[in-house]
């Protein structure tokens, strides 16, 4: 199957076109048929010779240009109608730099109402605006409803739209959503040559959908191979609030209101001054903070949304100026809700007009990396063995802080990495290990950290701790733990590890620089039991001082 959409100034004849080829009618709503115009989205399609082209109607009406975009969702080409007596209009140049700033490049122009010529038809301009883009693949036909062959414009649209080459990532934007007699919740979309039937995720929720049946025109259908307009009908179990503007995909993808996208050079003469609105499938959204950055031979877009948005890496973006209506086309780079991050990107495009994007994100997609550079993956990212060094060193500084905050809040904040890759990175980095958000340094004795782990959990994570007997794991692999200071004896009945350590400490930087016992007890809500032997442990490794009698101490921390 090819999916095509129409496009073209309201008017110009795209649904008498598509009307003419597919013998369908695609409005569908009292109101369309009363007025005469496109409003929502029309969907049909046309066999020929074995080949099927479904087709995507779309307004033209400025009114409803948030459906015309929609219309464009992972579709492979345009049928482009244009008036052969009005010539090009507002709305004929509008749909055109929605669809080249989406990278849609197969076009199939129709010069509508040739009948109603007295002349022969001017093609110059809409060639020369053409020629002027060479990355677009078009062709320009002539039609008539009257005089016009059926079978001929069909062989013409198969025969242009040979193969389908646009590489979307695999998704569905969902563009209806009904419910049915005796069938239930339906939704539609077009999905990407890459989309997978097997096994479906709803983004906003990242859950497998529960499916009953998915039909490409009237058959059901168990996988695809190309770009195809489906119909998936659910499980009862489904909510109701699913519609237009969710995204289904085949992975768990992330969501954010920080977008990062990738952009041509060409962009940084858009006018993002006012009002921005950002098409990205079938939804879109309003953006309350746009810039727009030089990455070397690229732009790099900026946007913060006043909503978290699932994304997918790759996915094409449409950026409309609502008042000057100038359009920026893109793809995304990658979301995050990370505030720090946004705050290192800013303070790097203060210093400089080309940013450097390692220091900025430490982890990189693969649309942002150099390929002259060296890189090491983490996960689905990359990361530059240069900025790994610079890790490694910080990370070396800071052991004790690292360990006050927990590992996974100081590599969020300091570099920028959501907790699913922090594993792998650590597993980069030689003598370095985490346990229970702590981060253990192997100082050059071979401890069992198995045995250290099977401790820790029977040992539980709060400072009031459980008795566990030692003595039942392996005499030399616990001895080492505690020469190592992995382990640490507080009393006969109490063992710690170096993340308990963490949190007493924590305790003491609440406290005043001289405290009793009870002001301790009460801070650590600790019962007399483990606050008077965590004193006398704190005593020892000098982190405070007992003054007086009365257990009055002083911090030396």
């Amino acid at each position: 199957m090819t999916v095509l959409a129409t496009a073209g100034h309201v008017d110009h004849g795209k649904s008498t076109f598509v009307n003419f080829i597919t013998g369908q009618e695609t409005d569908r709503l009292k109101e369309e048929k009363t007025r005469g115009l496109t409003i929502n989205l029309g969907y049909t399609y046309f066999e020929f010779k074995n080949k099927i082209i479904s087709i995507v109607d779309v307004p033209g009406h400025v009114d409803y240009f948030k459906n015309t975009v929609a219309g464009f969702a992972n579709v492979d080409g345009i049928i482009f109608c244009i008036d052969s007596v009005q010539g090009w209009s507002n709305q004929s140049e509008e749909h055109f730099q929605a669809i080249s700033n989406l990278k849609i490049t197969n076009i199939f122009f129709v010069l509508t109402k040739t009948d109603l010529l007295d002349t022969s038809i001017d093609r110059g301009f809409l060639e020369k605006k053409l020629n002027s883009n060479k990355l677009i693949n078009y062709t320009i036909e002539e039609f008539s409803y009257k005089t016009s062959d059926l079978r001929m414009f069909q062989k013409k649209i198969v025969d242009f739209f040979k193969s389908d080459t646009l590489e979307n990532p695999n998704s569905l934007w969902i563009d209806r959503s009904f419910t049915k007699d005796g069938i239930g919740k339906v939704v539609t979309g077009t999905a990407s040559m890459a989309f997978d039937l097997n096994k479906i995720y709803l983004a906003r929720t990242n859950k497998i959908l529960e499916v009953k049946e998915i039909r490409n025109t009237e058959n059901i259908v168990k996988n695809t191979t190309t770009t195809s307009r489906i119909a998936i009908s659910l499980k009862k179990s489904i909510q109701d609030e699913i519609g237009r503007g969710d995204l289904l995909t085949n992975e768990i993808v992330f969501s954010g209101k920080y977008i990062f996208a990738i952009t041509d050079k060409h962009a940084s003469k858009f006018n993002k001054k006012g009002s921005n609105r950002l098409f990205i499938g079938t939804k879109n959204q309003i953006v309350e903070k746009l810039e727009v950055v030089n990455i070397s031979e690229k732009n790099l877009i900026f946007m913060k949304l006043p909503n978290n948005l699932p994304i997918l890496e790759n996915q094409k973006i449409l950026i409309q100026n609502l008042v000057s209506n100038d359009f920026m086309g893109g793809k995304i780079a990658f979301a995050t809700n990370n505030n720090n991050l946004v705050k290192k990107f800013f303070k790097e495009i203060r210093k400089t007009e080309s940013i450097n994007l390692e220091k900025a994100f430490t982890l990189l997609p693969e649309n942002l990396i150099e390929n002259s550079r060296d890189y090491i993956s983490i996960g689905n990212k990359y990361l530059s063995k240069d900025h790994l060094e610079s890790i490694v060193e910080k990370i070396n500084e800071n052991i004790k802080t690292i360990n006050s905050v927990g590992v996974n809040n100081y590599f969020y904040n300091e570099f920028f990495l959501e907790h699913n890759y922090l594993d792998e990175l650590i597993n980069k980095i030689d003598g370095f290990n985490v346990i229970n958000n702590q981060l253990i340094i192997d100082k050059n004795i071979d401890v069992d950290l198995d045995v250290y782990q099977n401790i820790i959990n029977q040992i539980s994570d709060d400072l009031s701790v459980k008795y566990v007997d030692i003595n039942k794991f392996d005499r030399q692999s616990v001895k080492k733990l505690f020469m190592s200071e992995y382990l640490y004896r507080v009393d006969k009945n109490i063992i710690i590890g170096k993340e308990h350590v963490s949190k007493l400490v924590d305790i003491l930087k609440k406290l005043p620089d001289v405290f009793d016992v009870s002001e301790f007890k009460e801070e650590s809500n600790l019962s007399r039991k483990f606050a008077i032997p965590y004193l006398e442990f704190l005593d020892k490794y000098l982190y405070t001082s007992k003054i007086d009698s009365s257990g009055k101490r002083k911090k030396l921390v």
